[in-house]
């Protein structure tokens, strides 16, 4: 974006010694990401409509193609919440919300860019695209990730309390760690992560799975 000049996120999140500066990047986007689901629109149907055949493609990448890694016992539910998250059309996504579409500006602002993977949904599937790439960063700094999760989660969340949309942004949360641990773009997410690390990511969301579904 013409512009955008500065640094992506991503960098900051992959280096341990900016990893809490990267957090108060994206508590700062958390917030600004509510007010944008907050926002009215009168063209969600006709958005929907032009965005559907790319929500099911990315669907069947980050989330059906992780199955295999599940136990068969989490894939009846598993099934059940990605066909949830294909029918819910509660507001427009930025559908593609990672730390290398977030630029940190040379005078301190932070820009949003590459908006052409928009689409319609829950914004809990927004909020877990980014967090999760801070839960992996997490297990590189030791960091207590329950209490990174909250933190996060708040910044997001900041008016009523929804029990579903937080029960959806912790199992999109478990598809997306593990999609960026198992996906074919794992080596951009986690290829800079020893196997240790990579173990303990790949155990967490074991946990999650069978806890979240």
């Amino acid at each position: 974006m013409e512009g955008a000049k500065g640094v992506n996120l991503y960098e900051y999140v992959v280096n341990k010694e900016t990893f809490h500066y990267a957090v108060e990047q994206v508590s700062q986007v958390l917030t600004w990401l509510s007010s944008l689901h907050a926002l009215e629109n009168s063209n969600i149907l006709s958005i929907s409509a032009n965005s559907d055949a790319f929500k099911h493609y990315k669907a069947t990448l980050q989330y059906q193609k992780t199955f295999e890694f599940l136990f068969k016992k989490n894939l009846k539910a598993a099934d059940a919440f990605v066909n949830e998250h294909l029918t819910l059309q509660e507001t427009l996504l930025h559908g593609d919300l990672n730390t290398r579409n977030i630029i940190i500006c040379e005078d301190g602002r932070i820009a949003v860019i590459d908006f052409e993977q928009g689409q319609v949904g829950c914004g809990s599937h927004d909020a877990a695209y980014l967090i999760s790439e801070l839960i992996i960063a997490s297990f590189d700094v030791n960091e207590e990730i329950e209490t990174l999760i909250d933190f996060l989660w708040s910044c997001y969340e900041t008016k009523a309390i929804s029990i579903d949309k937080h029960k959806r942004f912790r199992r999109h949360l478990c598809f997306q760690v593990l999609y960026r641990l198992k996906g074919p773009s794992r080596h951009i997410w986690t290829g800079h992560l020893n196997d240790d690390i990579k173990a303990k990511i790949e155990a967490w969301c074991v946990r999650e799975f069978s806890n979240r579904l």
